[in-house]
């Protein structure tokens, strides 16, 4: 690592970041197969462990910790077990989980994988993806506020992965607040129904290259051996920063950087 990397790393010690979106919690059940089941031409899977970890949004927070920073997490669970994993999760790494809500109307968001050896063999998500209460979007948004005035955190990042937590009114309220305090808005944004719709004032907006020609509406021909020479990603990037005004683009190259 690089001096000026390392400095930047070690600043990050004193980083006070809330994070904000849709709280995950990532299940892998592990076994192996030996057999096809006689009720349809599917294996059997004999599962001889199960682990979670933190996804979503809560899987920054995990990384802000992991990296010695100081996360404040705001987010949704439901009343059940998932939801409780994760709040266990998350005080694991020293995360309080004050600002997090329950909706016993909804479930946790969970993803369980099966594995069998080194190969997945499925996926299956349990998830209510609809709109969080108003009501419960304004108990953490009064406390971002309140955190904000009191200069008692460096930045907010909004992690919207369409799951319903967030919404527009959210971050334009927060946005207002924050650059009044000289306090830094990040949006990883998830250009698809339930996601957020453009706003405007955020430091920076952190699209990867698909989620940049969605909310473009730039047509992708592929990537250019050199990026900086990629006409139709310079032409999302303009479009972008002309909707959304953001001080910052980052748009993540996943090989090409």
């Amino acid at each position: 690592m690089r001096q000026k990397e390392y400095d930047a790393v070690m600043r990050f010690e004193k980083a006070r970041i809330a994070v904000i979106g849709d709280l995950m919690l990532d299940v892998y059940l592990w076994g192996s197969v030996n057999r096809i089941s006689p009720e349809a031409p599917v294996p059997v899977v004999n599962v001889n462990k199960r682990t979670c970890c933190l996804g979503g949004a809560a899987n920054v927070m995990r990384n802000i910790a992991t990296l010695g920073g100081h996360a404040e997490a705001f987010g949704a669970i439901g009343d059940d077990e998932s939801g409780k994993e994760i709040i266990s999760g998350l005080e694991s790494f020293g995360i309080s989980p004050a600002g997090i809500v329950t909706a016993p109307s909804r479930r946790t968001t969970e993803k369980c994988r099966v594995v069998a050896g080194a190969q997945q063999l499925l996926r299956a998500d349990f998830e209510d993806a609809v709109a969080l209460d108003d009501d419960l979007r304004q108990i953490m948004v009064g406390k971002i506020n309140e955190m904000i005035s009191k200069k008692e955190i460096d930045a907010v990042i909004f992690d919207d992965y369409a799951k319903g937590v967030l919404s527009s009114w959210m971050l334009e309220n927060i946005i207002v607040n924050a650059r009044k305090n000289g306090i830094f808005t990040i949006l990883d944004p998830k250009p698809k129904a339930g996601g957020v719709t453009p706003v405007k004032g955020l430091t920076l907006l952190k699209p990867n290259r698909n989620e940049a020609f969605a909310l473009s509406g730039v047509h992708d021909n592929g990537p250019a051996d050199d990026p900086a020479q990629d006409k139709a990603l310079i032409e999302a990037a303009e479009k972008i920063h002309e909707i959304w005004e953001p001080d910052y683009l980052l748009v993540s190259l996943a090989a090409q950087g």
